[in-house]
């Protein structure tokens, strides 16, 4: 996947059928996806920050982040992805915008974390796996 391509937008309450239209419901946490339900709640919440990838004006990834400990750290607690992006690396490139020179990069940011079960988180099998190893990084002291 080239780069290039992929722009961060700040999720908006505007964007929710947006957002929804990433992936059905029905194929989050076998179609227990709580987000539907709360969306309008958790972007209402002041420590937390919705992301969307977005493919010329299609959202194709997705990603909820809550700053913790007086905002220096912040927890991605959510990350959804397209059927059609799956596995070209659109989750990864939603996570390195916390690295320095990026989008989203806070220098008093400490610590990038992530949340998630090994069952319904790619990411996570990739890390059993061994093939991503970034689960947890210090980004700046």
């Amino acid at each position: 996947m080239d780069n290039s391509l992929i722009r961060c937008k700040r999720v908006t309450k505007e964007d929710y059928e947006k957002v929804m239209a990433i992936r059905p419901p029905s194929d989050i946490y076998n179609g227990g996806d709580y987000l539907p339900d709360y969306f309008h709640i958790l972007i209402d919440m002041p420590n937390n920050e919705m992301y969307a990838a977005v493919i010329e004006d299609k959202f194709v990834g997705f990603t909820l982040m809550t700053t913790v400990d007086d905002v220096r750290s912040v927890v991605t607690r959510a990350v959804r992805v397209s059927k059609e992006n799956d596995g070209k690396g659109i989750a990864g490139i939603m996570l390195k915008w916390m690295n320095i020179g990026e989008f989203l990069y806070r220098p008093e940011v400490i610590w990038h974390k992530l949340t998630g079960n090994r069952t319904h988180s790619p990411l996570l099998q990739l890390t059993d796996n061994g093939i991503y190893n970034k689960t947890s990084e210090q980004v700046s002291l």
